[in-house]
């Protein structure tokens, strides 16, 4: 018999593995007593404490977490988007919930950020922090959490934005955009570009690291850009080494991407412009326009080859009847390239499609 009653209470008696195992159920009823025994007997089985343990909260155990995250192999960018992810999680009602409340309405109803992709990159950490809290015997069991769906960004930056944009940035960071709109360079690159990566000479620049393998590239860079960075290096004194945009407000010691982000943000809601403009769709309308024109940058074989190199899809270039809403634009001054560049200029009216777009070419500028 594995319970038995002393006085009024029932008490449980088992062995698992040679071990002994005893204590009370906490009730009278027998029936009652005889489910607690078989949900003591499960968790000694699978090597659990039997004493009650008070699940931590979701901001207690998130400093366990990050403790974990620097002792793992992880690739550091991993770890990075893990602590954003813990960031954006300790700003919401859910860090003052218990790991084992957590339902997935809770995560459905929660804001986290207006961005899906920093949703999602919430999302992704809250999924694993669930799981280690699992793995570490603190709950039994954890909801099941979707990401959220992100649509494919279909904004490009036109010449009825960049002007006034460029007009009514302060720098450095009108500086950043100018060299996202002439390079494809994405804004954590631009923001860490350094002097001595800068070739004079051949007009580009090296990109030693970057988000994907593809980044470590060199960019080629237009007569603007040239012109542009020629007054940094002499404002800087003219130093051959360091930062393009050092900043004392970072650790890293230059400019940081939260401060481009917020700056964008604000200058655009001021001169009216909708939100689903992006600093970096600066990246991507340099891609797209660069694509559309066939044209090379220099360093690839073929414009294929470019466009793998950005690892970047032109935008709105889909197949007829896709949801995309066309996009009325013209190519920047901008793409008149240095050298042997010969970029082409795009007029596209009625949408993107190949019966809707006209392509003029420039003659190369020697």
């Amino acid at each position: 018999m594995t319970i038995y009653q002393r006085g009024d209470v029932w008490y449980d008696l088992f062995y698992i593995n040679g071990r002994r195992y005893r204590g009370s159920t906490k009730t009278k009823n027998s029936k009652q007593a005889e489910r607690v025994e078989a949900r003591k007997r499960v968790a000694a089985e699978a090597r659990e404490s039997l004493r009650p343990k008070r699940v931590p909260l979701v901001r207690d155990f998130a400093k366990q977490f990050v403790d974990w995250l620097d002792k793992t192999t992880l690739e550091q960018k991993t770890k990075d988007d893990y602590k954003n992810g813990r960031r954006l999680i300790l700003k919401t009602p859910l860090a003052g919930m218990r790991m084992d409340q957590i339902t997935a309405d809770d995560v459905e109803t929660t804001r986290f950020h207006e961005s899906p992709h920093s949703r999602n990159c919430a999302i992704r950490t809250l999924r694993r922090t669930l799981g280690k809290a699992r793995d570490w015997k603190l709950v039994r069991e954890v909801p099941r959490i979707k990401s959220v769906k992100v649509f494919p960004r279909d904004r490009m930056v036109t010449v009825d934005d960049e002007k006034p944009l460029l007009a009514a940035s302060p720098r450095p960071w009108k500086d950043v955009l100018t060299i996202m709109l002439d390079s494809g360079l994405r804004n954590g690159d631009a923001s860490r570009m350094r002097l001595e990566n800068i070739n004079w000479d051949s007009a580009f620049y090296f990109n030693p690291r970057g988000k994907t393998r593809k980044a470590r590239r060199p960019v080629p860079l237009s007569d603007r850009v040239i012109a542009l960075l020629r007054n940094i290096q002499q404002e800087q004194l003219g130093q051959r080494e360091g930062w393009v945009f050092p900043s004392k407000k970072t650790r890293a010691g230059h400019i940081g991407l939260s401060e481009l982000e917020h700056m964008f943000r604000n200058v655009a809601r001021r001169l009216g412009i909708p939100d689903a403009l992006k600093l970096y769709c600066a990246r991507h309308t340099f891609g797209t326009l660069r694509e559309f024109s066939g044209s090379q940058c220099g360093f690839c074989p073929t414009a294929a080859a470019c466009g793998a190199d950005l690892n970047h899809r032109p935008l709105g270039y889909e197949p007829k009847g896709s949801m995309l809403s066309p996009v009325d634009f013209v190519a920047l001054p901008r793409f008149q390239q240095r050298k042997s560049y010969g970029f082409c200029t795009l007029v596209a009216r009625d949408g993107f499609g190949d019966d809707n777009c006209t392509l003029i070419s420039r003659p190369k500028q020697e």
